[in-house]
């Protein structure tokens, strides 16, 4: 490490460097020359919110969440965790994402933990656990009625349909949708929604009729 820490930008260019470089990356899993004890911590920390996580969606039923809310006493610890590093993402500037430690660190919460963006919030959380559940219904609403390429459940006047929570949710979503302005847009939580209603049920346009939409599978 003392050796990686010492090379400049042209010794660190040598072939042989590279190599060695290369190899202490991928053989002994170092990411980058100032890795030490504090970042082997946050490595602990990480997979031990993710295993809390686990726990926590099951215990719950929330199988797409993200986060542990604070309502959740139990995890505590895991909870606070994340809050605090949300916190420290959103604080960085551009260039300050852009150190090998920080990269590192927002690597760990983009991937094992899985959030997408530094602002991702429990109002997010809520959206993605929503449009799962939505497309379990889609899924048992198509079966009943012959139609697997539908992809909006259409509302309905009868007390008892089974489905009126999710035909009610898609409809406020995609009246939300119809109402968003190009400022809108450009908010990563709501380039994040759109981008899941694409990539989870194929909705491109808030005007998607049924015989027009093709649901990917669910």
């Amino acid at each position: 490490m003392k050796w990686w820490r010492g090379l400049t930008d042209q010794t660190k260019a040598m072939p042989h460097n590279q190599w060695r470089i290369q190899q202490l990356k991928t053989k002994i899993g170092l990411p980058f020359a100032e890795y030490n004890r504090y970042d082997d911590g946050i490595r602990a920390r990480c997979d031990r919110y993710v295993a809390d996580r686990e726990l926590y969606r099951i215990e719950t039923t929330r199988r797409n969440s993200l986060l542990i809310p604070v309502t959740y006493p139990k995890y505590r610890t895991s909870c606070r965790w994340i809050n605090e590093e949300l916190a420290w993402w959103k604080r960085l500037s551009s260039e300050e994402c852009e150190k090998p430690r920080n990269r590192w660190s927002i690597g760990l919460l983009k991937g094992p933990v899985g959030i997408p963006f530094p602002e991702y919030s429990s109002h997010d959380d809520d959206f993605a656990i929503s449009l799962y559940h939505y497309r379990r219904d889609l899924s048992r609403y198509s079966a009943e009625t012959g139609n697997g390429h539908r992809v909006i459940i259409p509302r309905s006047d009868d007390p008892n349909f089974p489905y009126k929570i999710s035909a009610s949710w898609m409809s406020n979503l995609l009246q939300w949708w119809r109402s968003l302005k190009d400022e809108d847009k450009k908010r990563l939580n709501v380039q994040w929604r759109l981008t899941l209603l694409q990539s989870v049920l194929g909705l491109t346009l808030p005007g998607h009729q049924n015989s027009h939409a093709t649901r990917v599978g669910g």
